[in-house]
């Protein structure tokens, strides 16, 4: 059984060496047989002209289309990475005061568990993933309780480059983007949840045990002001505490970082395969369809290589629908 993803490559081969047995066995000789090539050349030429002129058009608009929808996505991308600048400086406010967290809890992960992260402790979850024996280790450990650990590694992990970058601290708007890698990494660990699980879900089981009361006035003003600023409907009535630190965390996770991660890669997304293939394919053309025919018809070269070269000509254009039809069915395909 042939493979789907052969047959281009198969009918082409076919019929270049089909086409190129006919031109070599042709009943025609001497300068008839020159002239017949010739003219046929000719003919390759101009449909390789007229040919490779059409496709220049198509990309040259669908290059212009792609320019429009970058366009019309970057607004919402700003939008949807200044409320992650948002809840960001709301994780800074509140994991830098030591007060905040239950005596001890800081110095026990800092010092027992040097370099630990987020990442690692949940890598735990995942299927086919080797886990570190420190992150063992950190599960295991019963002192101060497995989410609470948690939740300090899962801020911190909002926090790569400690509490000292320039965003957090920046009273303005920032149209600043995340590397890609990090939006996907922080997707894929569905950072943020683990706040709802210890702030919202299961609070009674740590009722006293975080500080909320102790984090400034001041802090908690502009804690209320950001969240407002991520979602002024949904938090508008919500006070600050365990509650709202938790909603927050299950919007980030659930809903904010998801359509950060696919409007992000859309934006940053290079030329699309049927883009590649075209420009791919178009050189081939208008080498083995222009350039070499005309070389050949200009220096009288032996009629082997101009044979050849019609048989690859045919043959390269054939390929070309074949597989545009294939490039185009996948494009067009969502899951």
């Amino acid at each position: 059984m042939i493979a789907r993803k052969n047959i281009p490559v198969i009918l082409s081969l076919l019929l270049g060496v089909l086409l190129f047995i006919f031109l070599v066995d042709t009943n025609l000789s001497g300068k008839k047989k020159i002239d017949a090539i010739d003219k046929s050349m000719d003919y390759i030429v101009q449909i390789t002209s007229i040919f490779a002129g059409i496709v220049i058009a198509f990309l040259a608009a669908k290059i212009i289309q792609l320019r429009q929808e970058k366009l019309q996505l970057k607004p919402q991308l700003i939008q949807l990475s200044r409320k992650l600048h948002c809840f960001r400086k709301v994780i800074h406010l509140i994991a830098s005061d030591y007060r905040f967290w239950p005596k001890g809890l800081r110095d026990h992960i800092e010092k027992t568990y040097p370099g630990i992260t987020f990442y690692d402790v949940r890598d735990i979850t995942f299927i086919d993933v080797e886990i570190t024996q420190q992150a063992r280790e950190f599960i295991k450990d019963d002192i101060f309780g497995e989410l609470k650990k948690q939740v300090y590694l899962e801020m911190k992990c909002f926090l790569p480059n400690g509490h000292y970058e320039r965003m957090l601290h920046d009273p303005y708007d920032s149209d600043e983007l995340y590397p890609i890698e990090q939006i996907k990494k922080w997707t894929q660990y569905e950072c943020g949840g683990v706040m709802w699980s210890t702030f919202v879900d299961k609070y009674r089981d740590y009722l006293g045990q975080f500080n909320f009361e102790l984090i400034p006035q001041d802090a908690q003003i502009a804690i209320k002001n950001l969240s407002n600023k991520i979602d002024k409907e949904r938090y508008k009535n919500v006070e600050f505490g365990p509650s709202l630190i938790g909603e927050l965390g299950s919007q980030i996770s659930l809903e904010i970082l998801p359509k950060l991660n696919k409007v992000q890669l859309s934006f940053q997304e290079k030329l699309p395969a049927v883009i590649q293939f075209m420009y791919k394919t178009l050189f081939l053309l208008l080498l083995c369809g222009a350039i070499i025919p005309i070389i050949l018809i200009n220096f009288n070269l032996p009629i082997f290589f101009k044979q050849l070269t019609l048989s690859l000509s045919l043959g390269i254009m054939l390929y070309f629908l074949i597989k545009l039809f294939y490039v185009m069915e996948e494009e067009i395909y969502v899951e």
